[in-house]
């Protein structure tokens, strides 16, 4: 997807960050539509198959220095902020129910990697 330069560098165990220079970025003034061909967030089933997924996040997290508070609070600030963001900023009520369904998932994907890792640190 990027050319093989020093500068564009993936970051993580899972690539879920991808480092490019400040300079070398622009914004667009439009929305990107992004149609995948295997969705992950189309059905309450899909959420076991992101499991490996959040374990890895949660190991990362178990190395960073957060409290036990810190990833409980984190977990669930990062749920309701994801999904008041996506669903209600990002107009994902639009697509009514989908959008509902797909917003959750999204929410809880992101946060059983940080109560994963705050049950793995009180065990």
């Amino acid at each position: 997807m990027f050319r093989n330069k020093k500068e564009y560098r993936y970051v993580g165990a899972i690539h879920e960050q991808l480092t490019i220079p400040k300079e070398r970025t622009k914004e667009l003034p439009l929305d990107i539509l992004h149609f995948p061909t295997n969705p992950k967030y189309t059905s309450w089933l899909d959420f076991k198959n992101m499991m490996p997924y959040i374990r890895i996040q949660a190991t990362e997290l178990q190395k960073r220095r957060f409290s036990i508070m810190q990833l409980f609070w984190l977990g669930c600030s990062s749920f309701w902020k994801l999904l008041f963001d996506g669903f209600i900023h990002g107009k994902g009520f639009l697509d009514g129910y989908a959008g509902f369904r797909a917003h959750v998932l999204f929410s809880l994907s992101i946060s059983a990697g940080y109560f994963l890792a705050w049950y793995k640190k009180i065990t």
